[in-house]
């Protein structure tokens, strides 16, 4: 997996991880900006690190996805999530590092909230933390990173849900 300045992090716990987020959102949902900040808020304070970071998540459709997985992973199919890490190094200390750019596709969130019985903020909440773990350097290329990403992803969503349990149930 690609080293990520925020490994060292990931053990000790130190100040909140702040997050800046710009969101593009489409016809396709109702979830809220909110709710987003919120979730990515969560996870980022879990995290620690007290780093700056700031990142772009956009709600698309499956043409765009599919589009982009076949351009990007050469894959000529839809996803769920992408994930794009830039550099993460701000242009001034006081500025936040640009992680990256997620993309949910809101289709695949609701087929999937509707195959396992998901609430869409759930599954949405589920990608989110994915893509985000992404561009803080995790991959699950093989077993073992594997098993050390969804450990986190998990703890991770853990925390997300109670922060909007009533979302959920």
């Amino acid at each position: 997996a690609t080293s990520s300045p925020f490994a060292s992090t990931l053990v000790k716990r130190v100040s909140p991880m702040k997050i800046e987020t710009t969101i593009f959102r489409n016809r396709y949902t109702e979830v809220s900006r909110e709710f987003i900040r919120g979730a990515l808020w969560k996870a980022g304070r879990i995290l620690g690190g007290g780093k700056r970071v700031e990142l772009s998540v956009s709600l698309i459709g499956n043409v765009k996805m599919r589009a982009l997985n076949r351009q990007y992973r050469g894959k000529d199919k839809t996803t769920n999530v992408l994930s794009f890490r830039h550099s993460g190094e701000g242009v001034k200390k006081k500025e936040a590092a640009d992680i990256g750019d997620i993309l949910i596709s809101i289709p695949e969130v609701k087929r999937e909230a509707r195959l396992y019985g998901w609430r869409q903020e759930y599954a949405i909440a589920r990608l989110l933390v994915h893509g985000f773990l992404h561009l803080l350097g995790y991959d699950h290329g093989n077993e073992k990173e594997a098993r050390r990403m969804e450990a986190l992803e998990r703890k991770l969503l853990i925390q997300v849900v109670e922060m909007k349990r009533e979302k959920f149930l």
